[in-house]
This record gives C-alpha cells, sequence and structure tokens, in this order.
C-alpha cells in the first residue's frame, strides 16, 4: 500500500535508526500492518485508477465496485456496448444507473474506474494511525512476549504480558470504512 513511510513510522514510535536488519524488521511491521487494514477493510484504502475491471451484472439497477470511496469512472461497457459515464451516480462503493437501467445477470461489465482516499480526506489520518498503531504493537511482539499472560520464574518472581495480537479495538475505529458485500 505504502501509505505510511518507514521514517514517519519509526518517529512515531520512537525507534532509533539502525542497521540494515532491523532497518528490514522495521518495514515488515509496518508492510503487515497496512496488510491487516488492507484486509480488514476488504479494498486498499489508497487512491488508484482500477482499468478495465470485469464485473458481472446483479440483476439490478446498481452495482458494487471493489473499492471505495470511488471518485470518479473513466469508462463503463456492457457487453462490450459503450455507456455514457454521466447516467450513473457514485455512492461510496456503489454505482447505479440513473434512468433505472438494470445491469442484467448475464451482463459482463467492464469499468475503469478510480477509488480511495486522497491526501485531503481526514478518513486517509485515521487510516495511517491505526497503520502506525498495529506495526507498534507487531514490534513490542519481539522476544518471548506473543500471547504469554504471565510467566512464574526460579524464586517466586512473575511476569505479566500483554497479547499484541488482537488489532480489533485498532481496527474498530475504521469500520465504517469496511466494503461489506452481502452474499
Amino acid at each position: 500500500m505504502g501509505l505510511v513511510t518507514l521514517t514517519t513510522w519509526k518517529a512515531y514510535a520512537k525507534k532509533a535508526d539502525g542497521d540494515a536488519t532491523l532497518e528490514a524488521l522495521y518495514q515488515t511491521f509496518v508492510d503487515s500492518a497496512e496488510q491487516i487494514v488492507k484486509d480488514y477493510l476488504g479494498y486498499n484504502p489508497a487512491s488508484q485508477t482500477y482499468t478495465s475491471e470485469t464485473y458481472y451484472g446483479s440483476g439490478t439497477s446498481s452495482l458494487t465496485l471493489k473499492s471505495k470511496p470511488i471518485t470518479a469512472i473513466a469508462s463503463i461497457k456492457v457487453n462490450g456496448v459503450s455507456k455514457t459515464v454521466g447516467d450513473y451516480t457514485i455512492d461510496g462503493e456503489r454505482i447505479t444507473n440513473k434512468y433505472g437501467e438494470i445491469f442484467g445477470r448475464s451482463d459482463i461489465i467492464v469499468i475503469t474506474y478510480t477509488a480511495g482516499l486522497s491526501a485531503g480526506d481526514t478518513r486517509l489520518g485515521l487510516v495511517i494511525l491505526t497503520c502506525m498503531d498495529i506495526a507498534s504493537l507487531l514490534s513490542q511482539n519481539a522476544g518471548d512476549n506473543i500471547g504469554v499472560s504471565s510467566v512464574t520464574m526460579d524464586g517466586g518472581a512473575s511476569r505479566t504480558f500483554v497479547n499484541y495480537n488482537d488489532f480489533r479495538k485498532q481496527l474498530a475505529r475504521l469500520a465504517s470504512m469496511r466494503l461489506v458485500r452481502l452474499p
């Protein structure tokens, strides 16, 4: 995805510049956190153009695309016939024909569109913060602290660890941005 730079995350997590091995490990934390967010949302939240994406008709005048929010439609073809882009409205991840024309269940729709969050969108900051929080939690898994609730050592001393593998709390702030598909 490339939403969070390593430099930004290191500043956020107060990580010092290190050797190449540490830098590679830090990048793995950032990349993994971005993938966790992407998987949770059901799409890549970074603004990008999807070229010649193929969809199949739904039997309704609406079609749910694979990313959101849709910001522009460049072209639509239904069964090889170009349609007028201005005949469609955009609502999140859904396009709808203004005149009620149905996407038949046997229709093959090829669409080029732009979707995702751009620099001016305040929701992008929330996505970035969530990625950085999750990357920080992943970095805390180092050592033997993964999923251990407590350890008793010789002499009766004990040590308690927190499970940093549950990201529901961090991901919950993105719930309204998820792409939910009905079966």
